[in-house]
């Protein structure tokens, strides 16, 4: 991005409105991305880890805000729709925290349920994550009734002269 000619144009361009639609839509994605149950337990991963290693807690934090500011301070409004791809950093240190609340979680249940039954809660916990994901997501990512790619390629095929051949 900083190499783009129309950098110096995008940089802080945006209004006040602009910035909080920005804003809340990034939120919006951690949300979609984790679910709000995996978005509440990344945080508490987030506590975790800083009460483990501040500094890399620290670092982390660092990070995700450094995300989100260039986010919120570069581009347009109608770059939103792609918005999701640049938080990629972002997600995996959420990634990191949540894994990290659950070893916590784990050790928890562990201490009261024993460790068969604290693995098995846990596990249960991981898998529900991304089954709400999958549920809430389905029909969006539904494509069995579209057919761009099939449709592209036959009218390639159309417009190409009997005999020819394709390279």
């Amino acid at each position: 991005y900083i190499t783009q000619r129309d950098y110096a144009m995008k940089m802080a361009s945006r209004t006040v409105a602009g910035t909080l639609k920005v804003f809340f839509t990034s939120m919006k994605l951690f949300i979609l991305e984790f679910t709000l149950l995996g978005f509440f337990i990344a945080l508490a991963g987030v506590r975790e880890l800083a009460r483990r290693h501040k500094a890399l807690a620290i670092a982390f934090a660092t990070l995700v805000t450094g995300n989100l500011l260039l986010m919120i301070n570069y581009g347009n409004e109608e770059d939103l729709f792609i918005l999701y791809r640049y938080f990629l950093p972002s997600y995996l240190v959420m990634a990191l925290c949540l894994g990290l609340a659950l070893e916590r979680i784990r050790g928890w249940l562990e201490s009261s349920w024993g460790a068969p039954r604290a693995a098995a809660a846990v596990f249960c916990l991981i898998a529900l994550v991304p089954l709400v994901n999958l549920r809430a997501h389905a029909e969006n990512n539904n494509r069995h009734a579209h057919y761009i790619v099939r449709d592209y390629a036959m009218n390639i095929l159309a417009s190409v002269p009997e005999g020819a051949v394709l390279l």
